[in-house]
């Protein structure tokens, strides 16, 4: 009775610490994943849309963000275009006419630019 019931016991105490450690790892993991999740917010999403080389249409910004038009206006316009303002940069838009979308892009800052009041 005691040889085989203390190697049973060692053999459960091992399985019952490994199911620990997994059961550790995989909160890990989803700590990690809400984490980075976190980390992606509407102001980057907006930011490397207006980056790309052709920049980013009004429709693409509210599809990316859900915002309404008048929100994401008023978010480029003030808060957005205050903040780049303030380390060298400027949000340039091209108006669409007819079925040409209004484009938005992210344009560095020249001493000219500067003196006339920066880019709209």
């Amino acid at each position: 009775m005691g040889v085989h019931q203390s190697r049973r016991r060692q053999c459960a105490s091992k399985i019952a610490l490994t199911d620990k450690r997994i059961e550790r790892v995989n909160e890990r993991r989803e700590s990690i994943i809400k984490v980075e999740a976190k980390k992606i917010s509407k102001k980057k999403i907006v930011l490397d849309l207006m980056w790309r080389d052709d920049g980013a249409t009004q429709a693409e910004l509210e599809t990316a963000t859900g915002w309404q038009r008048h929100t994401l206006r008023g978010y480029i316009a003030g808060t957005l275009r205050k903040q780049l303002g303030a380390v060298g940069y400027a949000i340039e838009c091209e108006r669409g006419r007819d079925d040409v979308p209004t484009r938005y892009f992210i344009a560095k800052v020249t001493r000219g630019m500067a003196a006339e009041g920066g880019a709209t």
